[in-house]
């Protein structure tokens, strides 16, 4: 599904000064419901429930401006299987490259902040370690190795997905691929109200 040119060809119906109610919903851009049915005896990547339910197959929108969508539009028709499953493959990798990512960029700033504390408070390190942070290094180190392999893996399993089905481009610098992921996986839905209420 197109998300940009649906709502542009939806709103094109509608007269540009309609200010519209406050009420929103969340639209699936894959329905009906009834043929994305959850399968219990398949895994969660081959579930055409689980491709229907992505955050980045929903969008939040006005009630009535979905109503109207449905009213005018005919639902896309299903993907293929295999389709549905590197989408959700996509969608996990990307998730779960993002929790890693996250995750380092925590714990680097509670690195910083330790080196802060151990500068202003060098009483707290034992006498026997010369002003060495000893400890807090090598937990840091362990920490650092085990996500940056996380990250390694997490790269290496969305660069095994069909380049036409990645939902992110795996080859962008670390702090790009960070803002990427950001936008792609923080929103629990694609936030469509303000697209969609500009004239």
């Amino acid at each position: 599904v197109e998300v940009d040119a649906m709502v542009e060809a939806v709103k094109a119906l509608v007269d540009p000064d309609y200010e519209w109610p406050d009420r929103l919903s969340v639209h699936h851009f894959y329905y009906p419901f009834s043929a994305y049915s959850h399968n219990s005896s398949r895994p969660d990547h081959q579930n055409p429930a689980n491709f229907r339910n992505l955050p980045i197959h929903k969008g939040l929108m006005p009630r009535q401006f979905e109503n109207l969508l449905h009213w005018v539009s005919a639902p896309s028709p299903v993907p293929a299987p295999e389709v549905m499953q590197y989408r959700v493959e996509a969608w996990a990798a990307a998730k779960d490259l993002f929790r890693v990512v996250q995750s380092q960029t925590q714990w680097q700033r509670r690195a910083e902040r330790r080196r802060q504390l151990v500068t202003v408070q060098p009483s707290m390190l034992r006498s026997d370690f010369d002003g060495r942070d000893i400890v807090g290094e090598e937990i840091m180190a362990e920490i650092f190795d085990r996500n940056f392999r996380g990250i390694e893996h997490h790269l290496e399993r969305g660069s095994l997905i069909p380049e036409e089905h990645r939902l992110i481009d795996v080859s962008k610098p670390p702090d790009e691929l960070a803002r990427q992921l950001g936008k792609l996986v923080g929103p629990r839905s694609l936030t469509l109200v303000r697209n969609i209420r500009a004239a």
